[in-house]
């Protein structure tokens, strides 16, 4: 049987954090506790250094794309119909990379709103919890003041590179056959 809401078994159950109560537990619950939250805190940095790392890998790899174009400019002189044929095998290639690029900030973005969901449960059982609280003043109700949230501000990189790649790729294309047709009527 499945829920038509969530898309998801109704029998499953979504497991739960806390599997055991304090008293049961015994007296390290909150020792332990505080060494399962710490680790939780280390693997969300660490997701965002990844992150960070994945960008600049993007980056880097869009850079050299659209560095290679103007390599391809000089050795192709005069500019022949090849060029911009080359031109638009880098743009289509420069446009997939965009779009994996945006694919991998999402992949990011979802494994963190994961991880501080859980951080702010187990912050429910320590005496503060700082990570709700800084969220809290992020999303402040001034809206002047509104924190814009990186992701949103991450993706439109990767998405102002696509349109660059997409309107070399129909330029390329374009001047590619206007230089094939040019040739053959000459």
């Amino acid at each position: 049987m499945t829920d038509p809401v969530n898309n998801k078994s109704a029998d499953r159950k979504e497991p739960k954090l806390f599997l055991v109560d304090e008293k049961t537990y015994g007296e390290d619950y909150k020792e332990h506790l505080l060494e399962q939250y710490k680790l939780c805190v280390g693997a969300a940095d660490m997701i965002s250094d990844r992150r960070s790392a994945s960008n600049t890998f993007y980056l880097t790899l869009i850079s050299a794309l659209i560095a290679l174009i103007g390599v391809l400019s000089q050795v192709n002189k005069p500019i022949s119909a090849l060029y911009f044929w080359w031109v638009a095998l880098v743009s289509l290639s420069g446009i997939m990379f965009c779009l994996l690029w945006n694919t991998s900030i999402d992949c990011y973005r979802q494994i963190n709103q994961a991880k501080y969901k859980v951080i702010n449960e187990i912050e429910e059982r320590l005496p503060a919890a700082a990570f709700a609280k800084e969220w809290s003043y992020l999303k402040a109700e001034n809206k002047k003041a509104k924190y814009p949230e990186l992701t949103l501000v991450e993706r439109w990189i990767p998405v102002m590179f696509l349109v660059l790649f997409l309107i070399l790729l129909i330029i390329s294309l374009i001047m590619a056959n206007y230089a094939l047709i040019a040739k053959f009527l000459t």
